[in-house]
């Protein structure tokens, strides 16, 4: 399990806290048209519908914002959830990322083990501003890296876990308190269930 700062209402529970804040972010109708976007984009909605189902209804469990300055260590590479094997095998817990400006090597940028627990397998997600990128929370080894720039490295995060799935032990659970349990979406319509429709802003996710 990772060890953790307490945070303050407005302040989330990360690994290696010092000057690094992961802050939950209210869900405007704006933040709510962008992640539809995001969520319903040719390069998303099919992913989510095979890792959940092509039919499933998934809630938002964490909405926040991520922020590690200069002097920001690396993390301890860690999973976001505690993973049995039974978890493992029941997997349904799913983050993404949006990039909000361009991410160079010296900002510490997310670092992932992409086939296992071995150093040469590490690959930094060094990417352009508006890249989006997703990863299994019971899976996904990673760790934020060592920011040793003067710029700060910002990013926008959501995680998805399908109505009526417990929360697993150990998520961060970065959302504000009134925000729980409001926000569900639809994977076969694209919508955000009790919304009208209207007209989707135009965020596409790259690859």
């Amino acid at each position: 399990m990772r060890a953790r700062a307490s945070p303050t209402r407005h302040e989330g529970e990360i690994d290696s806290p010092h000057h690094r804040w992961d802050t939950p972010l209210p869900v405007t109708p704006f933040n709510r048209g962008v992640l539809q976007g995001v969520l319903a984009s040719p390069g998303i909605q099919p992913l989510l519908q095979v890792f959940f189902g092509p039919h499933e209804r998934v809630r938002l469990v964490e909405h926040s914002s991520l922020l590690s300055k200069r002097g920001a260590l690396a993390q301890r590479f860690h999973i976001d959830v505690e993973s049995s094997p039974e978890q493992l095998s029941h997997s349904r817990m799913l983050s993404m990322g949006l990039a909000l400006q361009d991410v160079e090597p010296d900002m510490g940028p997310l670092q992932v083990l992409k086939r296992g627990n071995h150093r040469h397998d590490l690959y930094s997600l060094v990417v352009p501003k508006g890249t989006v990128y997703v990863w299994d929370n019971h899976r996904a080894m990673h760790r934020g890296g060592a920011n040793s720039s003067d710029k700060p490295r910002a990013i926008y995060y959501w995680t998805l876990l399908p109505v009526g799935v417990p929360v697993p032990e150990g998520s961060t659970e970065s959302l504000l308190e009134e925000e729980k349990e409001r926000h569900v979406f639809d994977l076969a319509s694209g919508r955000w269930v009790g919304d009208e429709g209207g007209p989707v802003p135009a965020v596409a996710a790259r690859d």
